[in-house]
């Protein structure tokens, strides 16, 4: 078994393993948290997560595929220099975000949560260096390590939400969880990658040189890729601003708990296209790299198909046996989630590009896929209202 074989292996092995037990964790607190706050409230901690989880692109811009790029073949100098340069994104967009708390509250259309609004910038901050974090100690091969950490963080903020959420804390409950759980997260895997790679950083740091030439390299490499990264991850905010102004906070608790059933088969799609990007990219032979796309391609597509058409048969049920009748918009919205899946399939032409290169490519597509998905969102939107469109 090649490099590509061995890395998608273990990737999807313990990916598989890590995904399943933290989903199913995460989906048995949200039952749980679901019934104890009511769609009300549950709605309004969809309302002070969406942004925050929306935004993170703009402190990504491309970056974390070249830590996983240039980190899974070793090449630490430059992986390092873009974690570097992520993290002053992470910082400057901590700054911006707090900084415009009040007029995201009404661009909200909600102005009482402006309260709230520095304990969601935290949880932003933690989230953002939790995703490098990922990136990081994934190139390093360390998957077990990822999903260990995936499923205690996990584990950690279920419990606290829930037991914030009895104590009568409401929505904000949902935030603290996160916090806690995503710095718990970065704490563990920070301190395996500082560990891990501190000849490295010495090196990178301590020689200025260095650190300038891998920022350059980081920087050619999302180059081609910025104006396609900087639309999307702008377009993904809009988007949520929008479902969140026009939609009440009841329907965005139905939406919120269709999207917790969802995320099973996210869950699974994630683990399969995360493993397939880590083990393409870990191979410099264009051949090899060719016929890893399309095996994977195939399987994806066959995997996903037994889990979508069975959640769309079964939607209504599935939600009126685990979240009750107080939800009852959200088996139809589980069966349109559903469907979007395979969208995963597509996506894996990214990971293909990334291994060989062509950046340019990935931004012209990236573009054009962008701009109809905005113009359809913002329409239907309009439309249909917040949730449904």
């Amino acid at each position: 078994m090649g490099v590509v074989g061995r890395r998608t292996a273990s990737s999807m092995f313990y990916g598989l393993i890590g995904r399943i037990a933290s989903t199913l964790i995460a989906f048995g607190g949200s039952v749980v948290l679901a019934r104890i706050l009511g769609p009300d409230y549950y709605g309004l901690a969809y309302a002070l997560i969406a942004l925050p989880q929306s935004l993170v692109g703009l402190v990504d811009l491309g970056l974390n595929g070249v830590i996983v790029r240039f980190g899974s073949r070793n090449e630490w100098d430059t992986a390092i220099a873009a974690a570097f340069l992520r993290f002053l994104l992470v910082i400057a967009m901590t700054m911006a975000f707090l900084f415009l708390s009040n007029y995201i509250a009404y661009a909200f259309n909600r102005p009482y949560i402006i309260k709230y609004m520095p304990i969601v910038t935290l949880y932003f901050f933690v989230y953002s260096l939790a995703m490098m974090m990922e990136a990081i100690v994934g190139a390093l091969g360390l998957f077990h390590m990822t999903n260990a950490a995936l499923i205690t963080r996990t584990a950690v903020r279920v419990s606290i939400a829930i037991t914030l959420a009895l104590l009568g804390f409401g929505a904000i409950s949902v935030v603290w969880g996160l916090i806690v759980g995503y710095s718990f997260e970065t704490l563990m895997l920070g301190s395996i990658a500082i560990y891990k790679l501190r000849s490295y950083i010495v090196k990178v740091f301590n020689d200025f040189d260095t650190l300038i030439r891998g920022v350059r390299e980081s920087v050619r490499m999302i180059a081609p890729l910025i104006v396609n990264i900087i639309i999307g991850s702008v377009t993904s905010p809009i988007v949520s601003t929008l479902q969140v102004r026009y939609a009440s906070n009841e329907l965005l608790g139905d939406f919120n708990v269709s999207s917790n059933i969802g995320a099973i088969l996210d869950g699974i799609a994630g683990v399969i296209g995360g493993s397939f990007t880590f083990g393409i990219t870990a191979s410099k032979d264009l051949e090899v790299i060719r016929k890893s796309f399309i095996r994977g391609s195939m399987y994806i597509t066959l995997i996903l198909s037994f889990f979508v058409v069975g959640t769309i048969v079964f939607a209504n049920q599935i939600v009126a046996v685990l979240y009750g009748s107080a939800y009852s918009y959200a088996g139809p919205m589980l069966m349109l989630q559903a469907a979007t899946l395979f969208s995963v399939v597509f996506g894996q032409y990214g990971a293909f590009l990334w291994a060989v290169g062509d950046t340019r490519l990935m931004s012209v597509i990236g573009i054009v896929s962008t701009l109809v998905s905005l113009g359809a969102s913002v329409i239907l939107i309009l439309k249909f209202g917040g949730v449904w469109g």
